[in-house]
């Protein structure tokens, strides 16, 4: 299984940088809504509606460097650690830092339609080199998860993210 993420966003929870994903959910997702389905997944990086100006300040500078034409790379592999449902904006202070969208990104997901977000806080391992794979008509869409066609073989290592210490 893999999860759909912008590239600076799946770059920053490979990198240690941030440990959360949050997450409303996409058109092509169950009365449009997000659930956390899978506690294992790959990041699968995408560049669909990314915004460097929708990045937290520190992360807006040096976006990844994108893939040949024809392929999707897969950065990184997570374990989820904990999901919960924020239902109040103030929980989004408190996350600061720990996620990769600027506050005003996170504010206006958060309010989209009916107020909330899923917080997903990830374990992160990153192989020695991004798997590749050829690109499939069946990844596109605003969704979240998609199937692969096979586990990738890759050596992997772990990742230290702000709340691993």
């Amino acid at each position: 299984m893999a999860f759909k993420e912008w590239a600076a966003v799946c770059d920053a929870l490979c990198t240690g940088q941030v440990d959360l994903i949050l997450r409303k959910g996409g058109i092509h997702e169950r009365r449009g809504e997000f659930r956390p389905e899978h506690d294992r997944f790959w990041l699968m990086a995408t560049r669909f509606h990314q915004d460097a100006a929708d990045l937290a300040p520190s992360l807006r500078g040096s976006l990844p460097t994108p893939p040949p034409e024809g392929v999707v790379r897969l950065p990184g592999w997570c374990e989820v650690t904990e999901t919960w449902r924020l239902d109040e904006e103030a929980e989004l202070e408190a996350l600061r830092g720990r996620h990769a969208l600027s506050d005003e990104t996170a504010l206006q997901r958060f309010r989209y339609k009916e107020p909330g977000l899923w917080a997903i806080a990830v374990r992160v391992w990153v192989p020695e080199e991004p798997v590749e794979i050829a690109d499939s008509p069946k990844y596109g869409g605003c969704r979240s998860w998609v199937d692969l066609p096979e586990p990738p073989a890759a050596d992997l290592r772990a990742v230290g993210g702000p709340a691993a210490g």
